[in-house]
C-alpha cells in the first residue's frame, strides 16, 4: 500500500523544514559572530585563558576549562542547549598548520 500525503501534511513538513533551515542559518551566523569576536579579542583572551578551552555565547565567555570534555559537561548541566555556543582552544603558542 502506497502512502499518499495530503496537501496539509506536505505544507506542514515544508514549513517544518524551512523553520529548521532558518534555525541552522541563524546558528551558523551566531558561530561566525562569536569567532570574529574571539579573533578581535584574542590577545586579551590569551592573558586570561591561556591553554584553556573557552565557551563563547553572544560574544561573551560564559565558561572555560583545561579539559574539553569537562567544559562540555558543565555547559550541558548549566544550559542544556549549547548549539549556539562556540568553543575554541586559546593558546599562547602559534598554531602550525601542515599542508
Amino acid at each position: 500500500m502506497d502512502y499518499v500525503a495530503t496537501t496539509e501534511q506536505v505544507v506542514k513538513r515544508t514549513l517544518e523544514s524551512k523553520n529548521e533551515l532558518n534555525r541552522l542559518i541563524n546558528l551558523s551566523k551566531e558561530h561566525e559572530y562569536n569567532s570574529e569576536w574571539i579573533a578581535r579579542n584574542l590577545e586579551d583572551l590569551k592573558k586570561k585563558f591561556s591553554n584553556k578551552y573557552i565557551a563563547v555565547r553572544k560574544r561573551s565567555v560564559i565558561d572555560n576549562n583545561e579539559k574539553l570534555i569537562k567544559l562540555i559537561t558543565t555547559l550541558k548541566e548549566k544550559y542544556v542547549e549549547i548549539d549556539d555556543v562556540t568553543i575554541e582552544y586559546v593558546t599562547e603558542k602559534p598554531i602550525k598548520f601542515l599542508l
